[in-house]
């Protein structure tokens, strides 16, 4: 792994998600790592260090307050994105409560997903220099 690789973090309870999600983004040249839940997501951010974070919504037995409390000390480390096939608009409003650094959109072609990562990797280490 180089220095400059866009390590991601990818939580979702659907494992074929996963498992998507990891080959495409690994195959796009992100370093991918996944979790199934938040405890294993603050584990991961510690352990692994990404760069940003992707947490479903939807995640089940996880609470608004879960996701806050995971955006607010996550957030702090790495840029958390909201990452479901809910309507965007909804998505956008989620992620302003939350205090999560923007969304994703599940449905979006996993090339334009990418692209924007590469994005916010781009502008997240310019701002850091």
């Amino acid at each position: 792994m180089k220095q400059d690789d866009l390590r991601l973090l990818v939580v979702d309870d659907d494992p074929m998600q996963l498992e998507l999600v990891q080959r495409a983004l690994g195959h796009e040249g992100f370093v991918v790592e996944t979790t199934s839940s938040l405890a294993g997501a603050a584990a991961a951010v510690q352990r692994f260090g990404p760069h940003v974070v992707l947490v479903d919504v939807n995640i089940p037995g996880m609470s608004r307050d879960d996701l806050r409390g995971f955006v607010a000390t996550g957030g702090s480390r790495a840029r958390v994105l909201l990452f479901s096939a809910e309507d965007g608009s909804h998505l956008k409003s989620l992620a302003a409560k939350l205090g999560a650094h923007g969304w994703l959109s599940k449905s979006a072609a996993l090339p334009e997903i990418a692209r924007r990562l590469r994005e916010i990797h781009t502008t997240e280490t310019a701002a850091s220099r």
